[in-house]
């Protein structure tokens, strides 16, 4: 919202760390925080920096995928899912 002045509704600009919009964001961010350089982890660095086996490691910030499940989420779809209105439950309750 700082960027752009509203809600983006399409982020994959801001996912792709190869884009102008991440690199805007990245800017953005770092200036806020008061910081001349903010670098943002791959996660196969974190991996690798780790030194455990990919396997072993909860890695669902980046896939969208829970440990032991079989296929990952897309990105854009867990976009997608969030940003969907929360159903509340109806109180079916009657009071005479």
């Amino acid at each position: 919202r700082g960027l752009e002045g509203r809600d983006v509704e399409d982020v994959r600009e801001y996912i792709d760390n190869n884009s102008e919009k991440y690199r805007r964001m990245v800017d953005w961010i770092a200036k806020d925080l008061g910081v001349s350089t903010l670098r943002y982890q791959t996660m196969d660095d974190m991996v690798k920096a780790i030194g455990l086996p990919k396997e072993k490691l909860c890695l669902y910030c980046w896939t969208g995928q829970c440990p032991g499940a079989t296929r990952p989420k897309p990105l854009t779809e867990i976009l997608e899912v969030k940003s969907q209105p929360t159903k509340r439950p109806v109180d079916t309750k009657v009071t005479v």
